[in-house]
C-alpha cells in the first residue's frame, strides 16, 4: 500500500507507483499532460503518501517529469524533494513495489488487484486509498504495442495504478476505461509490464 501514491499536477490528477527505492514513479501520460496534449509542465508535480489507510493520501513530496510515452499513455517521474522544496535525507530509500519479470504476463483468466486514489466512492472530494480485484480478460495489439484487458474497475482518479499479480508484483499499468453504452458492463485496459520501454528499465536499474 505504501507504494501506491497519488499524483497531482496542474492538469488534475491520478495514481502511480513507486518502483524504486530511490523515487521513480511510474503513472499515465494523461495524468501529467493537459487534455489538448501539450508536453507536461516543467512544474514540478505533488506526490502524496497513505499514511492513514481511513484518509486520503498526504502530500508529502514533489517530483519531475522525466519520461513520457505518449503512445502508450505511460510517465516516469522522479521525486527530487519535499513538498516545500527541502532536500530528500542522504541515503532515504522510499518503499516500492517489485516488478514481474521482464516480458512475463498474466495469462488470461489470472485474478489481478488494482490499488489507487478513485473519485467516486465516498462522501468527500478525495478519497482514501481503494483495492479493486478482477480477472485478465483479454489482450490485443494497439497502435503497435500490446495491451491488456481485464474486468477490474476503473474509476476516475485510478488512472496511473498498478495491477498486482498473485504475488504482489506490478503487472500492469491501469490507462483507460471503456463505458457500454447499452448498460452497466465495461471494459478496463492496461499496460503490461512487458510493454514498458526498454529504455526506461535501464534508467530504473541504475
Amino acid at each position: 500500500m505504501r507504494a501506491s501514491v497519488e499524483i497531482f499536477s496542474e492538469v488534475g490528477g491520478g495514481s502511480g507507483t513507486l518502483i524504486g527505492e530511490r523515487g521513480w514513479v511510474l503513472t499515465n501520460w494523461h495524468v501529467v499532460t493537459d487534455p489538448a496534449g501539450k508536453d507536461p509542465s516543467p512544474a514540478p508535480v505533488a506526490i502524496g503518501v497513505t499514511l492513514d489507510l481511513a484518509r486520503p493520501a498526504v502530500e508529502t513530496f514533489l517530483a519531475k517529469v522525466e519520461k513520457v510515452d505518449r503512445v502508450r499513455d505511460l510517465a516516469l517521474l522522479r521525486i527530487v524533494s519535499g513538498l516545500y522544496g527541502q532536500p530528500l535525507p542522504e541515503g532515504f530509500s522510499f518503499p516500492h513495489l517489485e516488478s514481474a519479470p521482464v516480458g512475463a504476463r498474466p495469462a488470461i483468466g489470472d485474478r489481478l488487484r488494482l490499488v489507487g486514489y478513485p473519485m467516486t466512492g465516498g462522501h468527500g472530494s478525495r478519497e482514501p486509498i481503494t483495492v479493486c480485484e478482477g480477472i485478465v480478460s483479454g489482450y490485443e495489439r494497439y497502435a503497435g504495442f500490446l495491451r491488456m484487458k481485464s474486468d477490474v474497475t476503473v474509476a476516475g482518479g485510478n488512472s496511473g495504478g498498478p495491477a498486482l499479480d498473485g504475488e504482489g508484483r506490478i503487472a500492469a499499468v491501469a490507462t483507460r476505461y471503456i463505458q457500454d453504452e447499452g448498460g452497466p458492463g465495461h471494459l478496463t485496459y492496461w499496460v503490461p509490464w512487458s510493454e514498458i520501454p526498454p529504455g526506461w528499465l535501464d534508467r530504473l536499474r541504475q
